[in-house]
């Protein structure tokens, strides 16, 4: 009978990460896989806090509660994602004339000076 107990709190088990979402500064990333498949959200640092599925959270710990009390609510589709919100923070690159770090980038069109 333990064993049919320990089988079935590992199929209930949700495994989840975090991981800072290196195309969108500012921006974690929480990973939960549930059977096989992976499912991506987005976590928003802000000042004040944590943004995650249109909600703020003061630190961390409290983040992590509600998702674990709220993995199963559907989610609100209709919100831009962070990806689209993030699409219109311009990113410093070398073609677009910013700096990524290595010397001598030039921006695209722009003359070298020797």
């Amino acid at each position: 009978m333990a064993d049919a107990i320990t089988e079935h709190d590992e199929l209930m088990r949700i495994v989840y990460s975090f991981g800072i979402c290196h195309e969108h500064p500012g921006t974690f990333v929480l990973t939960s896989i549930r059977s096989t498949n992976p499912h991506h959200e987005y976590i928003g640092l802000y000042p004040k806090g944590f943004r995650f599925r249109k909600k703020m959270f003061e630190d961390i710990d409290r983040l992590v509660a509600y998702f674990q009390r709220h993995i199963d609510d559907p989610q609100n589709d209709s919100a831009p994602s962070i990806r689209s919100v993030a699409a219109m923070v311009p990113m410093r690159s070398p073609a677009t004339g910013g700096s990524s770090g290595a010397s001598g980038a030039v921006a695209a069109g722009a003359v070298p000076l020797i």
